[in-house]
């Protein structure tokens, strides 16, 4: 796996950046909401993101990377789907861990864009 964020991934990630930023600071009964009726692309890119922390693309620090490495994990290269309803049944960690990638991420897209 490249130690790079591909074009294509960025892109991806770029377009649903504002959805991930809304889900890291709404409730958590509005998150729910918002996953139930999200698009499978916004899933697409969470598998992305979660593919990119594992490979060390995203970097996390070491407290973080044990911190999460069940939620990242289990949700590593899994189906849409899957993924989908993983975050839906038991999103508790989830948006702990967008509140520490989003910054990380946005500043990933600004070095591309």
């Amino acid at each position: 796996m490249p130690k790079h964020l591909s074009m294509k991934d960025a892109r991806l990630i770029k377009k649903h950046f504002y959805i991930l930023k809304t889900l890291r600071s709404v409730s958590k009964k509005q998150r729910l909401d918002i996953l139930k009726n999200a698009p499978n692309s916004l899933f697409k890119v969470l598998d992305v993101i979660f593919n990119h922390c594992i490979t060390g693309v995203i970097p996390l620090d070491v407290k973080n990377r044990k911190k999460y490495k069940t939620l990242l994990k289990s949700n590593h290269s899994k189906s849409i789907s899957a993924i989908k309803g993983r975050l839906i049944q038991d999103g508790g960690a989830f948006p702990a861990l967008l509140v520490g990638l989003i910054p990380i991420i946005g500043s990933l897209l600004s070095k591309l864009f």
